[in-house]
């Protein structure tokens, strides 16, 4: 009984929510233009403090954002494509998006555009995809944030088709991984014997790393492949576009005042006071060691009494056959 009383509440509630807010910044938007100007899409990848720094970004008067539109079920096993059934918004299952869905440059894909289109434009009727900057930021907003996680092998596309500025924050692998293994989904991802490639619209951006792909034998190499993938694709759309700027996670905890100057310079903004306050204030993403390491000024590297040595060779053994020197191992 208590249970089916807090579905309605829920119910009522999420009604009140789209008719009071959702409905209104979308019937709004119908005529709206993307620009330079007005459009911001932050690309990363999980653990890569992209909440922290989305948050930050929201310092823009006006601004509100937009959190992993693309965002799906989980990856079950690594040579099946997820499942269907959660989605933030409907176009991702309808166009049948992988979770790191490739759109090769000068693709013509007029379903995926309308998609975009629509997601940037802020005519996408979700309310998932809005709650984390606060409903009531949208009846004034008219800057646009969105923060993709696992969006890197469809920017260049993304950057050719609208005009918009783009970051890409990068953070250390084994950073990165520590952090995600300790997140249940990914420790649920079944890696069978010899993997191969899920079919997928546009899977052939893949083929060039299938070698690698098939010798995962574990999760942390899987995760050091789908990041290794995301940031070859960002240092590649990093040199051929300078609306793209290239922001590392660790010179942003370490030089936090000249690194904020440098991505407001990008996006042709004066930094607001605000954004220098949120420096040691904890993500909504954080966790609790997160949140106490961030008081405690812990250092980057705190990765390195997370993982054991076998799990480090795991990682640095899928990392050297990509062609970065961000980081070593």
């Amino acid at each position: 009984m208590i249970t089916q009383i807090n579905t309605i509440v829920d119910r009522i509630h999420a009604r009140y929510i789209l008719y009071r807010y959702i409905r209104p910044f979308v019937k709004r938007n119908r005529f709206r233009k993307i620009t330079l100007e007005n459009t911001i899409c932050l690309f990363s990848q999980p653990r890569s403090g992209s909440t922290w720094l989305v948050e930050i970004l929201n310092t823009i008067p006006n601004s509100c954002y937009f959190d992993e539109p693309l965002q799906r079920n989980p990856v079950a096993r690594i040579d099946e494509l997820p499942r269907a059934g959660y989605k933030k918004i409907k176009p991702v299952s309808e166009l049948n998006f992988y979770y790191e869905q490739p759109i090769p440059a000068e693709t013509y894909w007029p379903e995926a555009f309308k998609m975009f289109e629509d997601l940037l434009c802020g005519r996408q009727i979700s309310i998932s995809l809005y709650d984390e900057c606060g409903f009531g930021k949208l009846s004034n907003a008219d800057i646009f944030i969105v923060k993709f996680n696992f969006g890197a092998l469809l920017m260049e596309w993304l950057l050719q088709s609208f005009p918009l500025k783009a970051i890409c924050l990068i953070r250390h692998p084994c950073a990165v991984i520590a952090s995600q293994l300790k997140m249940e989904h990914f420790n649920k991802v079944i890696i069978p014997e010899s993997p191969a490639l899920p079919v997928f619209r546009y899977y052939e951006t893949y083929l060039k790393y299938y070698e690698v792909y098939r010798s995962i034998r574990c999760t942390e190499q899987y995760l050091a492949f789908r990041w290794a993938v995301a940031v070859s694709a960002c240092l590649d759309c990093n040199k051929k576009n300078n609306g793209v700027l290239l922001v590392r996670y660790e010179d942003l905890l370490n030089d936090f005042d000249t690194q904020i100057r440098h991505i407001f310079l990008h996006l042709g903004r004066t930094v607001p006071a605000e954004a220098f306050s949120l420096q040691r204030r904890p993500s909504r993403a954080s966790s609790p060691e997160a949140v106490k390491g961030i008081k405690n000024g812990k250092s980057p590297d705190e990765w390195q009494h997370q993982l054991d040595h076998q799990q480090i060779r795991n990682i640095a053994s899928v990392i050297r056959h990509f062609d970065i020197d961000l980081y070593s191992i």
